[in-house]
């Protein structure tokens, strides 16, 4: 591949998909029963059925077909219309969710946790405000407009756009969906378009991880010539003979 940037750039370059590190803390969850044994969530067939040649088949002991012909297993394709999950405790019995345990390791050991809750505030500390550039290089998930219809509220929001857009700032804070122990950084960042104006919410678990970063080379430097230096006596054989 090359990279064209007329008039001075025309050179041939690789590239490598970037690599997203995760940055969001992802803590070891083991769930349990009320007596503390181990819950593991398993899927179970909801609906299902069998076909052979299109033709659908009569599950029995004997797999058989509209006419009453039996069909072997083996010739069968097995169709999983539906499935649901459920949680079993190590002895195979079903357990509810309201009676499931979570516990989070640490290198303390273990400690009972509740799942987050989804986020209602998003709320930004003054010092959570940073450089728009700074910001460049995390991996968006997502991207959500935050916005409102009544007059008041918007006037509210523009002059908070307005003022983060003349700062070229953007905040940070993080933010859960309430779906188990999934976290984000959440980006909060005016845009102005066209006389119209929003809010961004950008939802973030990663950052660009670069692993072929150049050296920069040293500038080259041109050495000025320097002017000949300026001959006023008479080169020292002449000056030999004048002496003789």
């Amino acid at each position: 591949m090359r990279l064209v940037i007329p008039p001075f750039l025309d050179v041939p370059v690789k590239y490598k998909k970037v690599d997203p590190a995760t940055i969001v803390p992802r803590p070891v969850i083991q769930t349990k029963t009320d007596e503390g044994n181990p819950i593991q969530q398993v899927r179970i067939v909801g609906e299902k059925r069998y076909l052979k040649d299109g033709v659908p088949l009569t599950a029995k002991v004997q797999l058989t077909d509209s006419e009453g012909n039996e069909v072997p297993l083996s010739e069968a394709v097995e169709i999983l219309d539906r499935y649901e999950y459920k949680y079993l405790d190590d002895k195979g019995r079903e357990v509810e969710k309201k009676n499931i345990h979570y516990y989070a390791t640490t290198q303390d050991g273990e400690q009972e946790v509740s799942p987050f809750d989804m986020t209602g505030e998003i709320n930004i500390a003054p010092e959570n405000w940073v450089p728009a550039a700074s910001v460049g290089d995390f991996v968006i998930e997502s991207i959500y407009q935050l916005f409102h219809t009544d007059e008041k509220v918007v006037r509210k929001l523009y002059e908070a756009a307005e003022k983060a857009w003349a700062e070229d700032k953007v905040g940070i804070t993080t933010f859960s969906w309430g779906r188990g122990f999934l976290q984000y950084y959440c980006l909060i960042e005016p845009i102005m378009q066209e006389g119209k104006f929003t809010w961004l919410m950008r939802l973030t678990q990663c950052r660009a991880e670069y692993h072929y970063m150049m050296e920069i080379p040293p500038k080259t430097v041109e050495v000025p010539k320097k002017p000949p230096t300026l001959k006023t006596l008479p080169p020292v054989q002449e000056l030999i003979v004048m002496a003789r």
